[in-house]
């Protein structure tokens, strides 16, 4: 017992790591001391040993939590364990909040970090057994998210202190990245991704890094991967691929390795489909190296679109119903497939109908049987959702709505029933680049202009 407080008192603060892989003699030695001395009041014995003159209440705490985690732990049993362990995860977080510069805070953080990566995996298996415990589902990993995001906001940026190199901040800016991503992992696993708005909105005014590429590589591919599933969940198509694909980019330039890989096949589960939408089209040819089994599921929903077949991508949304919805991707998916499907079909009819014919109407007669074939017909098991939005009737609206997104240059006269555009024999002019018409109206979102400087 000496020994331990000694430590502490020499601010070697490791003495405190709850890991028994990495102190498991010590806490053993610790557990054994208290159990045998069962009577020793924790307060008083920590008092006696006058740790910072008793002044640091919350460092106090915190040993008392370490000490009571050390005496009650059962390493057969994580559910006994958990108590202690998420108390003193508790008061570790507490003594990082502390504002004063009075004690050796930044120590503490190294502690703080090696303790989350125990405590989140830790949260995750008891919440997957949360019928088995009695426990609400993700009960553990809230009161995590809670405890990690008093540590968040109480990290704030002096507005008087000029920006620095990573390797001059503080020890609690310098994991204010590490910090936002674990929050923002928690957020999606518990099904609350829009509480990382929070984080998305805050991290630049807390930060005082002169660049945001001097944080640890990793660290701004994790960010990058959130935010760019945050902008898919809502639908913001073109921050959302930058995003994605700015975290490729990165993910491209570490070694090669099993994590890699596996971290590759996560970001392209969400990088394909938001590029598919967007019309930018990875190669196919390196995606069926990466992920064969997601190679093959994108190539026949592409060719579905280019071939302007609305029947056969409604079949592959309901075939992989089950999939999307557990990656969030069906609704979006669902809202924005049919219009590039349909000016796909459109784009084939002016093609092989008025260009032979040096023409520039397109009658509503030639359309709607060829619309109507695309849209095709549904077994009655079948959802609404894939099968009654659009029909044959609904061609104006179509023609209407392709116009309003600039996907094809031409109007439409009901009177008439035709579509009008200008004589050309050159298609693009007619039907311009969709990515190209999708960045210019929907820009990227200058508040996070910083994260690619």
């Amino acid at each position: 017992m000496d020994h331990f407080f000694g430590a502490l008192k020499a601010g070697d603060f490791s003495v405190l790591d709850i890991n028994i892989e990495r102190n498991g003699q010590l806490i053993l030695e610790l557990q054994q001391f208290l159990r045998s001395n069962d009577s020793i009041d924790l307060e008083t014995l920590i008092n006696s040993h006058s740790l910072y003159e008793n002044r640091w209440t919350r460092f106090n705490n915190l040993v008392s939590s370490f000490l009571g985690y050390c005496k009650e732990l059962n390493p057969y049993s994580l559910w006994e364990s958990s108590f202690s362990v998420f108390q003193y995860y508790q008061d570790l977080n507490t003594c990082l909040t502390n504002e004063t510069t009075m004690y050796p805070i930044d120590s503490l953080v190294p502690l703080f970090t090696a303790t989350t990566e125990l405590v989140i995996p830790m949260a995750i298996r008891l919440d997957a057994n949360h019928k088995i415990i009695g426990t609400r589902q993700h009960q553990f990993l809230t009161h995590i998210a809670s405890i990690i995001s008093k540590l968040f906001n109480s990290i704030k940026a002096r507005v008087d202190d000029d920006k620095v190199e990573f390797d001059h901040l503080s020890g609690k800016q310098k994991v204010l990245l590490y910090i936002s991503n674990k929050l923002n992992m928690i957020y999606f696993k518990i099904n609350s991704p829009s509480s990382c708005a929070n984080i998305f909105k805050n991290l630049k005014p807390k930060s005082n890094i002169y660049s945001f590429n001097q944080y640890p590589l990793t660290e701004r591919i994790q960010y990058r991967y959130y935010l760019g599933r945050y902008y898919l969940l809502n639908h913001r198509m073109v921050n959302a691929f930058h995003q994605l694909n700015q975290c490729y980019e990165l993910l491209a330039t570490l070694p090669d390795s099993i994590a890699k890989q596996n971290n590759r096949r996560r970001l392209l589960k969400f990088l394909v489909p938001c590029g598919i939408i967007i019309s930018k089209l990875p190669d196919f040819n390196k995606l069926s190296q990466w992920d064969p089994i997601l190679a093959q599921k994108y190539t026949a929903l592409v060719i579905a679109v280019k071939n302007g077949n609305l029947n056969r991508v409604n079949f592959w949304l309901y075939e992989n119903e089950s999939w999307l919805k557990s990656s969030k991707l069906l609704i979006v998916l669902l809202e924005k497939l049919p219009i590039i499907t349909f000016r796909s079909l459109l784009r084939s009819i002016f093609l092989y109908y008025c260009i032979p014919r040096n023409s520039n109407k397109l009658p509503y007669s030639v359309i709607r049987p060829i619309l109507a074939k695309s849209i095709g017909l549904y077994p009655p098991e079948m959802p609404s959702i894939y099968k009654d939005n659009y029909t044959a009737e609904s061609l104006e609206n179509i023609l209407v709505t392709l116009s309003i997104q600039q996907l094809w240059k031409g109007n439409v006269f009901p009177s008439l029933q035709v579509c009008v555009t200008m004589k050309t024999n050159d298609i693009s002019v007619i039907f311009p680049n969709i990515n190209e018409k999708i960045v210019s109206r929907f820009s990227l979102n200058q508040e996070d202009s910083w994260l690619d400087k």
